[in-house]
């Protein structure tokens, strides 16, 4: 894990505007089934679709993505684009170089100087990052109670990893939670089995630990399953965000549809004619 660079992040942005920063990065990385890039925040997730879009994070935050490790290390994956492995080889020079060429966000400083003391306030001015407004859930294996053998929190990579063993064909496997909202998607049963097992964690990870069990705890209190539906302002949001990209996908295709025709009507115009002096030597076009 890298170093902590405390003493460059400006600390009232982060405490004051968590809705924009989530607090301090733990890991990273590209999650393959849900086709997103993945910002695990001591608060929070952050989804990006494309890797592009980590522009719009402060130039600070792009240095300890450069330093963070993954939570897989994506640029060697085979699902993920060509495009995005050289873009993130192209990101890290950058980073290493102080981004010449590829500029992250800056922030605007608003200076207020106080007439008693003559004390300068310096305020970082940020836009929001780019980051997807609906929350990607992955879809949890059910019935895992069944080969459950405990869940602990795995610092290395901020994610709360359960193992389980398969008691016929003598194997064991691990399942990674990196978000604990992901754990709505599990059965009645392996909530009840994640509520009465206790999650296993340090003592120095015992704020992040907690919010794995506390979701557990919650889902079970309020009977919150992958087989109930239950109520959430969510669900709104992603219509929502659902509506807007069929929107945005049929405008792309109608301006397509309009493009072809302009081209089809330009392929189909007749040449123009040579023209010349002598009548009967013009190439004119049988009718």
């Amino acid at each position: 894990m890298p170093k902590e660079r405390k003493y460059e992040r400006p600390l009232q942005y982060f405490t004051d505007h968590l809705d924009k920063s989530l607090g301090d990065i733990l890991s990273w990385g590209y999650l393959e089934d849900l086709k997103v890039y993945a910002i695990r925040r001591e608060q929070g997730v952050q989804y990006f679709e494309f890797l592009s879009d980590i522009k719009t994070l402060p130039w600070w935050e792009v240095e300890e993505l450069v330093q963070t490790k993954n939570i897989k290390q994506f640029y060697y994956g085979l699902n993920v684009k060509v495009h995005d492995q050289k873009l993130w080889k192209y990101i890290k020079h950058q980073a290493k170089h102080k981004f010449p060429d590829w500029k992250p966000q800056y922030p605007k400083q608003d200076i207020k100087i106080d007439p008693v003391t003559g004390e300068k306030y310096i305020t970082l001015i940020l836009k929001r990052p780019r980051c997807l407004k609906n929350m990607p859930l992955r879809v949890m294996e059910q019935d895992l109670y069944e080969d459950f053998q405990g869940w602990m929190y795995y610092q290395s990579t901020a994610e709360a990893v359960i193992s389980l063993f398969d008691k016929k064909t003598r194997e064991s496997r691990r399942i990674d939670v990196l978000y604990p909202m992901w754990l709505v998607n599990c059965s009645k049963k392996d909530i009840e089995c994640l509520f009465f097992n206790k999650i296993v964690y340090d003592a120095p990870d015992k704020v992040q630990a907690q919010q794995y069990q506390k979701m557990a705890n919650l889902c079970f209190e309020k009977d919150i399953n992958s087989g109930r539906y239950w109520q959430t302002k969510f669900r709104d949001i992603e219509l929502e965000e659902f509506l807007k990209k069929e929107k945005r996908s049929e405008k792309f295709k109608q301006i397509a549809e309009r493009v072809a025709v302009l081209i089809g009507r330009k392929l189909m115009r007749p040449p123009p004619t040579d023209q010349t002096q002598i009548e009967k030597e013009e190439n004119k076009i049988p009718r």
